[in-house]
């Protein structure tokens, strides 16, 4: 059932209908609470024009966090923290580490912030792309295997427990192990 007259998107059937983007494609009852509009660009357009508060207080302090995360590694502040500060709209992507999860994906995904941003700024929409690197997780056994054509699959086994410890900092040596 839709929820809306809006024409689905091209990516409709290829999404399971019982995940939430899936629900979110199909524009079911069940995502209004969350997404009143049309699951298409011209719903995210809506959605950006609809303007809710910004609780700026909370932007500060995250502002502040971030400033003192660049200080401590003696990196320059990017001039985009004090547009979020202000009040700018947040294009956010990121990106969780997978064994194998190619460079290309990694990149499309900050490079589609950066326009969608730039996108914005042009038609008069302050807006600042953040990237998200998910670094410090530690479900490693979501991210260790990679499989392959056929019954192959690359298995990650590192030298040390990764039990407890974030992925990003768990070191990948040599060799390869196939597991048939």
């Amino acid at each position: 059932m839709r929820a809306m007259n809006c024409t689905p998107t091209a990516q409709v059937d290829t999404v399971s209908s019982d995940s939430l983007i899936g629900a979110w494609l199909k524009q079911e009852e069940s995502i209004r609470p969350f997404w009143p509009f049309c699951s298409s660009f011209q719903g995210i357009q809506n959605r950006l024009a609809h303007t809710q508060g910004i609780n700026m207080e909370r932007r500060s302090l995250v502002s502040d966090a971030l400033e003192r995360q660049y200080r401590s590694a003696a990196v320059p502040i990017p001039k985009g923290i004090q547009s979020f500060r202000s009040g700018a709209r947040a294009v956010t992507t990121g990106h969780q580490l997978v064994l194998m999860g190619g460079p290309a994906f990694f990149h499309y995904k900050i490079l589609s912030a950066i326009r969608w941003a730039k996108a914005l700024s042009d038609q008069g929409i302050a807006a600042v792309p953040v990237f998200w690197l998910a670094s410090e997780d530690h479900d490693f056994e979501e991210i260790a295997q990679v499989f392959s054509t056929g019954n192959e699959a690359f298995h990650w086994r590192p030298k040390e427990d990764p039990k407890g410890k974030a992925v990003g900092r768990l070191v990948c040596h040599k060799g390869k192990q196939i597991a048939r």
